[in-house]
């Protein structure tokens, strides 16, 4: 199961500080930036992941942070598993993560669409 949410605003500006404020917000629940990658000069690629005890499983984010001439496009993408029998709390951790990365990019401007 994944989740898939579209941001963007109309700006130009570095991205790297956006990938750079997710990442200090994100570690402060606990999730841990796994893999870190600038792709050309306008394209980021970002994967969290956290683990959760109460269903044994690890949740993952991946964010592609994109600047288009004059706008900046963020897409967030989370998916997860787990082992036992709270194998199913795992997707409402999925939510959980996604929605703290939405809310990050919301106060920063960014349109959900």
């Amino acid at each position: 199961m994944a989740i898939k949410y579209m941001f963007n605003r109309d700006q130009v500006g570095d991205i790297k500080e956006i990938a750079d404020e997710l990442t200090a917000k994100l570690i402060i629940i606990r999730a841990n930036l796994v893999y870190d990658e600038k792709i050309g000069d306008h394209t980021q690629l970002l994967w969290y992941e956290k683990y959760y005890m109460r269903g044994k499983g690890t949740v993952l984010l991946s964010v592609t942070i994109t600047q288009e001439s004059n706008r900046q496009i963020v897409i967030l993408v989370g998916g997860g598993g787990g082992k036992g029998l709270l194998e199913d709390t795992v997707y409402g951790s999925v939510d959980d993560l996604i929605g703290t990365a939405r809310t990050i990019l919301i106060k920063q401007g960014f349109v959900q669409y």
